[in-house]
């Protein structure tokens, strides 16, 4: 069980994507549009701005406290601490909130041969810390912030697996609010199959989410979509800016 992945999360993400000292941001460094601020004085970053996307009807709308909000295919079902399997199935990832195939629960027969998840933690910094603002970047392809991003990739697997290829990070506007995407693939469980997995790291200064969507590769037709969809869908409910 990776419970220690939180406290690893707000020291190293702290110091490698606020610098541990931050500056304050030049004028002029905001889009026009409204979008990503370069923090500091630094050369540009490149930001890729997802296209909208609305949730349809049958998707559920998701709170974490007052903090930010996300939307759910029907396909996935939040985790019960209380049902079958959870109750069976060792849990190799903390998370303060977790999504898998609907029906497993109950341990159902089509549910189990499938593999989907969101795994979604909140940290909160203490007071006196702080991160970057939900609308800032800066720079990330340096030795200290790879090495970062691999290590954190490398705790998605310590449930049995192995990382296929090197993961590949870049900066995305998600609906005005910038964050680090970490692509990764790695082997699955049984080991023929192999998983797909997207990790996500958004701040909003003196907090941050870590959001983490898998899926089984040859299951693709059945997950990619709504996954690659579903932090498109996400929102701070107060951001700061």
């Amino acid at each position: 069980m990776i419970r220690w992945l939180p406290f690893i999360a707000s020291v190293l993400v702290g110091c490698v994507l606020a610098g541990c000292v931050r500056q304050p941001a030049p004028s002029g460094d905001k889009d026009d549009d409204g979008g990503c601020v370069l923090y500091g004085s630094m050369p540009p970053v490149p930001v890729d701005t997802l296209p909208p996307f609305i949730a349809p009807l049958a998707w559920e709308r998701c709170s974490y406290g007052k903090s930010f909000s996300f939307a759910i295919p029907p396909s996935l079902e939040k985790r019960d601490p209380e049902g079958k399997y959870a109750k069976t199935i060792p849990l190799f990832a903390e998370a303060d909130m977790i999504f898998q195939q609907k029906g497993l629960n109950e341990m159902s027969s089509e549910a189990f041969g499938h593999y989907c998840r969101v795994l979604i933690s909140h940290i909160h910094l203490y007071e006196g810390e702080e991160w970057l603002r939900c609308d800032e970047v800066e720079p990330i392809d340096d030795a200290d912030s790879r090495q970062f991003f691999h290590e954190l990739v490398e705790a998605e697997c310590m449930g049995g697996g192995r990382l296929l290829e090197e993961p590949t990070y870049r900066w995305i506007d998600v609906n005005g609010t910038c964050a680090v995407e970490i692509k990764y693939r790695r082997t699955g469980l049984p080991k023929t199959y192999t998983t797909a997995g997207s990790i996500f790291l958004l701040s909003n200064y003196d907090e941050m989410v870590k959001f983490n969507v898998a899926y089984r590769e040859q299951e693709a037709d059945l997950w990619q979509a709504d996954c690659d969809n579903i932090i498109r869908t996400f929102r701070w409910k107060r951001p700061k800016d």
